[in-house]
């Protein structure tokens, strides 16, 4: 198939469609973007962007075995951006393989996101929301325990409630161990990224997105 849209070199998409490709399980897709190496190539606006990466996974999957989808978004922010869908178990899952494979969240009107493909642990849009929320209280956890940290080694007097500079030492310890905890559950104990700046742009909305199977 070829795709209206371009790449990087504003040559056309080219999709190669397997007629014998199969819908995965969940196991099935992690294996095969586990061992893909879309993801490590380097996005450069001159020779490799976002839709040859979809274009690349796209074929990719379609030659293992694996039945895929093209998907071009269009956002409220120029450019666009593009990505590929899975029928997994009966759901769509959306990946989106630049900068390292992460499942993406769509829901028309509402903000683009991402989430890191061994932290993901649902792919609806409702789940992905909660995720943001955790991913925000984190931040702020993380910067006060730093704060708090600093003002430690500083050797300011201990807030309330604690007495002592061991009381104090004791806290931080635990929180901090916390937060390495959550830290890993979120995904972010690899590259840090906001899941919905993972454009380079702020927020960026999903006007309206296609999926070309």
């Amino acid at each position: 198939d070829v795709i209206r849209g371009r790449g990087a070199d504003d040559q056309p998409i080219i999709l190669v469609e397997n007629p014998e490709a199969t819908d995965p399980t969940w196991g099935q897709l992690e294996i095969f973007l586990n061992n893909d190496a879309t993801d490590e190539i380097e996005y450069d606006l001159d020779t490799f962007i976002c839709g040859d990466f979809a274009e690349t996974l796209h074929n990719n999957a379609e030659a293992a075995g694996i039945r895929a989808a093209y998907v071009p978004v269009r956002l409220n922010v120029e450019p666009g951006h593009a990505l590929n869908a899975f029928n997994v178990d009966g759901t769509t899952v959306f990946i989106d393989a630049i900068g390292g494979d992460k499942v993406a969240y769509m829901e028309i009107g509402k903000d683009f996101g991402v989430i890191r493909l061994d932290a993901a642990q649902a792919f609806t849009y409702t789940y992905f929301e909660t995720y943001v929320q955790d991913f925000d209280a984190f931040q702020i956890s993380f910067d006060d325990c730093n704060a708090q940290i600093v003002a430690y080694n500083r050797g300011d007097d201990p807030p309330a409630p604690y007495a002592t500079l061991q009381e104090w030492s004791t806290a931080l310890t635990t929180w901090a161990a916390q937060l390495d905890a959550d830290k890993i559950r979120l995904g972010l104990d690899g590259a840090y990224f906001s899941p919905t700046e993972s454009l380079d742009t702020v927020d960026p909305n999903v006007v309206s997105y296609y999926i070309h199977w």
